[in-house]
């Protein structure tokens, strides 16, 4: 029954989000109460120490580096930097091919490191500029960018950065350079199937006659605003993302705090910058803008730690424990390519459940750690595998990092989720799948 109930609170929570358009905290609240009621949990304790306890500690963890991350896209957009750095692009590149340089322009920043919150505060105005000068939907231009974000560069590239890289070798005696020919086999198909699918939906719209939607969002000017004469130079447009860039990459191991301290630091000081050189550029006066920069990523961080604390009521509830047990009793015995896909199916439901891909491998390591060291598998083929398998299944619709993206590219979970669920879930899960054969053939 435990499964049951936990199902009937997906259904609620899908139901609200998709069909009846619930913003996500109403929707997150009614789903979990629903799980507690049905699990048994004290309603109490489920609602207060579980559920708000969970908001509340996100809410924290995550406000500074969203509402700066916020503030910086809306100085970026109202400065007309956004637009500048989205014409040189469109110009440099064309406007065919808005979808690869937002595409690969996400992945190279992900790939050095910076959060995928900073990317998307930071590409988000440039890529809703540029897709207004192409004339695409919304939908597509989150879809592109989640996948460049969530993607092969998150997952990957041997030597990636990132906290799902290093994970494994909390309990493997690897690197993060890891079976680097693996890797690039899963960077291959994730960048080959994505860019088709991609540059398929492209030209779908396009034939449809679907384009750039006109909705209520502070990330997008119109032309007329400024005009070509009144844009900054491409200097000082790329100046403040130079400025956020180099202070994650270079102060995050040099400051209290990390990379979220320094990418604060660096956006408080791009912020300032492109104020004071762009201040006539301004059509509103500062303190609107800084009100309603603010105010948007208030409601992101809103957004986003209402699924964060859902997501911890479902691994309160009992369900989580029969799922646990599950993945617990896989084998981690038999051939390389058994082994590896018994591991792929263990992070898989982790990850799912929690809608979190560092979370989901952090539990299949701490669970089965020991059981899957002692396979015998080469431990860098465990360790690029489970890091590929964790960029699957976490793309599941309550996964806390799209309300954030919804805000940035004013779109709508319905519109988006189903271009999302193929680039992120589909994809990453079929080139999962490819690199056990290959590593089944010998492959590392």
């Amino acid at each position: 029954m435990s499964m049951l109930f936990l199902l009937i609170a997906f259904a609620v929570l899908l139901y609200l989000l998709l069909v009846r358009k619930w913003n996500t905290f109403p929707a997150s609240l009614v789903a979990s109460f629903v799980l507690i009621i049905l699990d048994g949990i004290p309603i109490w304790n489920g609602v207060q120490q579980i559920y708000a306890a969970a908001f509340g500690s996100s809410t924290g963890s995550y406000l500074i580096l969203m509402t700066f991350g916020s503030l910086f896209g809306t100085m970026m957009a109202s400065s007309g930097c956004a637009l500048r750095i989205a014409r040189v692009l469109t110009k440099l590149l064309g406007k065919k091919n808005a979808v690869v340089t937002v595409y690969f322009l996400t992945s190279l920043m992900i790939f050095g490191g910076i959060s995928v919150l900073v990317v998307i505060f930071t590409v988000g105005p440039v890529g809703l500029a540029m897709w207004q000068e192409s004339n695409l939907p919304r939908r597509l231009l989150c879809a592109t960018t989640i996948a460049g974000g969530g993607g092969f560069a998150l997952t990957s590239i041997p030597g990636t950065p990132n906290i799902l890289n290093l994970l494994p070798t909390q309990v493997l005696p690897t690197d993060a350079m890891a079976a680097p020919m693996i890797g690039f086999i899963s960077c291959i198909v994730q960048i080959t199937l994505c860019l088709i699918f991609l540059k398929f939906m492209q030209k779908r719209y396009t034939k449809k006659g679907m384009g750039f939607e006109e909705v209520a969002t502070a990330m997008v000017l119109e032309e007329a605003d400024f005009g070509e004469a009144g844009l900054p130079s491409a200097f000082i447009a790329f100046l403040p993302v130079i400025i956020v860039i180099s202070s994650v990459l270079f102060l995050s191991g040099v400051i209290d705090g990390g990379s979220t301290a320094a990418a604060a630091l660096g956006m408080t000081v791009a912020n300032i910058i492109t104020y004071v050189i762009n201040r006539k550029r301004f059509s509103k006066p500062l303190a609107v803008t800084i009100t309603e920069g603010l105010q948007g990523g208030l409601n992101a961080t809103v957004y986003m730690c209402a699924l964060v604390g859902f997501g911890i009521v479902i691994r309160n509830s009992s369900a989580f424990t029969i799922i646990s047990d599950f993945v617990s009793s896989l084998s981690a015995g038999g051939s390389i390519t058994s082994v590896l896909f018994s591991a792929f199916v263990g992070v898989s439901i982790f990850v799912a459940t929690t809608a979190n891909g560092a979370s989901g491998l952090d539990l299949f390591w701490k669970t089965l750690g020991d059981q899957f060291v002692n396979s015998g598998v080469n431990p860098q083929l465990l360790h690029r595998i489970t890091v590929i398998a964790s960029g699957g299944f976490d793309s599941v619709p309550h996964n806390s990092a799209y309300p954030v993206f919804n805000a940035v590219c004013g779109t709508e979970i319905k519109h988006m989720y189903p271009l999302v669920a193929v680039v992120t879930l589909v994809i990453p899960v079929i080139a999962c799948l490819v690199c056990i054969l290959f590593a089944g053939m010998g492959l590392v």
